[in-house]
């Protein structure tokens, strides 16, 4: 009697793997000339229709985007 082998293929798991985006050079220099300021706006505009508690989601939209706001820094996908 021979007995079966049954071997499943490896399954492989991909964790904060990152989209393609802006080259470091360029994210560089976004951050000096515009990701500073415009960090800071999104942060008050997040803290700010966060506290008007009918506008949260708003105001989550805008915290959630902080580091794409300063840095052009891609989405990670966590899967």
């Amino acid at each position: 009697m021979q007995s079966e082998q049954t071997t499943a293929d490896p399954i492989a798991y991909a964790f904060g793997t990152r989209k393609s985006g802006a080259p470091f050079l360029i994210r560089i220099i976004w951050f000096v000339l515009i990701g500073w300021w415009l960090g800071a706006l999104f942060i008050a505009a997040g803290y700010l229709f966060t506290g008007l508690l009918v506008t949260i989601p708003i105001g989550w939209w805008f915290l959630n985007r902080i580091g794409r706001a300063m840095t052009l820094m891609p989405a990670t996908v966590d899967t």
